[in-house]
């Protein structure tokens, strides 16, 4: 799990394009969902913000969604969508609570609503990430963007994927022919910065050559799932 500085660092386009999605009415807004215990997930519209490359909202005290995220963490953040041009965004990983005060400073002072001693400050971890874009409302499934450019960073020969560099063109070849969704599972960031791709394949997808895909799935079958 990393910041979403390191994640816009690994990924920048990608990040970008959330981002944006997040502050498309102008303030920063999103469906959260968390989990407590065996009981269904919980879904709270909530407003966020990314300051100073962390992101970041304010909860109120005594609120589900703050009690949630402190006995268990994990979370996902959904971008609305426009009706429109619906695209959409996701990040998942784990939330946890800042007690910096001067950062709580800055974001109380970009915040769209006055905050108080009654909300706590929460950053948000990135383990997962997906955009998919749907230039209409009929469009279906969403399409991977920028995979070439945006989503798969650069792997160091030898790192990443554990693949010989061969082989890892070969992958990369197939997943971009092929992957409707995809998602940043891992990131390390860094001097050797490089990010693993999940290529999600559902039986509704179409591919040209379901070989090919096969043949990626083979190369690393715990990254491509069957």
């Amino acid at each position: 799990m990393v910041a979403w500085s390191e994640f816009a660092t690994a990924a920048p386009d990608l990040a970008e394009r959330g981002r944006q999605l997040f502050e498309r009415t102008g303030t920063g807004e999103a469906l959260l969902a968390t989990v407590r215990d065996d009981l269904p997930p919980r879904i709270h519209p909530i407003n966020v913000a990314v300051v100073e490359d962390r992101l970041l909202a304010f909860l109120i005290v005594g609120s589900g969604k703050l009690a949630d995220l402190e006995s268990d963490g994990r979370y996902a953040l959904h971008a609305h969508q426009d009706p429109a041009v619906p695209h959409e965004f996701q990040v998942r990983g784990r939330a946890h609570e800042v007690r910096d005060r001067a950062l709580r400073t800055m974001a109380a002072a970009a915040w769209p609503f006055g905050v108080d001693d009654g909300y706590r400050l929460f950053e948000f971890g990135v383990e997962h990430a997906i955009f998919g874009e749907r230039g209409r409302a009929d469009d279906w499934p969403p399409a991977a963007v920028g995979m070439k450019r945006s989503v798969i960073a650069p792997v160091p020969s030898g790192r990443g994927l554990g693949l010989a560099p061969a082989d890892e063109e070969r992958l990369r070849g197939a997943a971009a022919f092929h992957a409707r969704q995809v998602t940043v599972d891992e990131l390390a960031v860094g001097d050797d910065a490089h990010a693993r791709i999940v290529c999600g394949h559902r039986d509704s997808y179409r591919s040209q050559s379901g070989a090919e895909l096969q043949a990626a799935r083979n190369l690393h079958p715990r990254t491509l799932g069957r």
